[in-house]
């Protein structure tokens, strides 16, 4: 019976052993190519900043830079101990993250945010801040280029669980228009979830920071034009179609060729709107229009009078 059980248990140990070795080995291999260990259990000291993974053996430790949410490749201090012994990582594939510095000017007096960034996915704003730059390896580059390659959305759980908190992402302290750092803020309300902030470090956050805001129509809008081709070609070549006002203000009319305002809708990833219903109620100006390419007429009040 004895001899039964000692087997039993002999086995046993054998298998937690193998077991332990292809843990050990497996997330070895996932700290190598910069992901996470799978079989260990994660915990994370908000003091020291030191996430430990602790498996069969073995422990991995990191130093957290931006939150403990971040990937493998954007941490510090990896290392993989294996009982007293610790094993080499230099053959851990580098990041190749470009470097990024953000620059700005800070406004002391604001009372607005302003949007820079829109898809259905997120949107992005700056706050108390003007002149928000972003430079890749010591070259500047645009909002949209940046936020698409970067993955925006990635960054999200780079910032806090609620609304009144935040972690720093890029604060580059030899920079002089950037020496108060940058803070990332993400709204988790209801109404607000999609929405990311830029401001300073010091900005103190209003209690309503995170209410709705409807302002990004104007910068996110699409021009669907579904009139025919030919819509504006006369049978009498004599006798031409009559224009057609779509729009006026105290000094111009806006005109179209001929009757074709009912083809045309303003859209974007929410809601779509008559080209009248969007002037009347300010949700886009005539700038706004042709800006986005549509085509249309500027007929001087004062001239038609003469």
């Amino acid at each position: 019976m004895k001899k039964k059980r000692l087997g039993f248990f002999a086995k046993l140990l054998i298998l937690v052993v193998v077991l332990g070795i292809l843990t050990c080995l497996i997330d070895y291999t996932r700290v190598l190519d910069n992901e996470e260990p799978m079989f260990a259990i994660k915990s994370y000291d908000r003091k020291t900043k030191i996430q430990k993974y602790r498996g069969f053996f073995y422990i991995v430790e990191r130093k957290i830079t931006i939150s403990e949410k971040e990937s493998m490749k954007d941490s510090k201090d990896i290392t993989f101990k294996v009982l007293l012994f610790e094993l080499n990582l230099e053959a851990r594939k580098t990041s190749d993250k470009k470097v990024v510095k953000l620059s700005y000017t800070k406004e002391d007096d604001c009372t607005a945010s302003k949007l820079i960034y829109a898809t259905e996915d997120i949107k992005v704003y700056t706050y108390c801040i003007n002149d928000l730059k972003i430079t890749e390896n010591n070259k500047e580059t645009k909002y949209n280029t940046f936020f698409k390659d970067q993955n925006i959305t990635n960054i999200i759980p780079y910032s806090g669980l609620g609304e009144d908190k935040s972690t720093e992402i890029y604060i580059d302290e030899n920079n002089e228009y950037a020496k108060d750092g940058i803070k990332l803020y993400r709204c988790n309300n209801k109404n607000d979830k999609k929405s990311l902030y830029f401001t300073s470090k010091d900005t103190e956050i209003q209690s309503d920071f995170c209410t709705f805001k409807d302002d990004d129509f104007a910068f996110t809008f699409k021009i669907e034009d579904t009139s025919p081709e030919d819509i504006c070609k006369s049978e009498d070549k004599n006798n031409p179609l009559p224009p057609e006002i779509f729009y006026e203000d105290e000094t111009n009319q806006y005109t179209f060729d001929c009757k074709k305002q009912q083809y045309i809708k303003l859209s974007n990833y929410y809601k779509e709107l008559t080209l009248y219903d969007a002037l009347s109620t300010n949700q886009v100006t005539i700038n706004d229009l042709k800006n986005k390419g549509l085509v249309f007429n500027t007929v001087s009040k004062e001239t038609k009078e003469e």
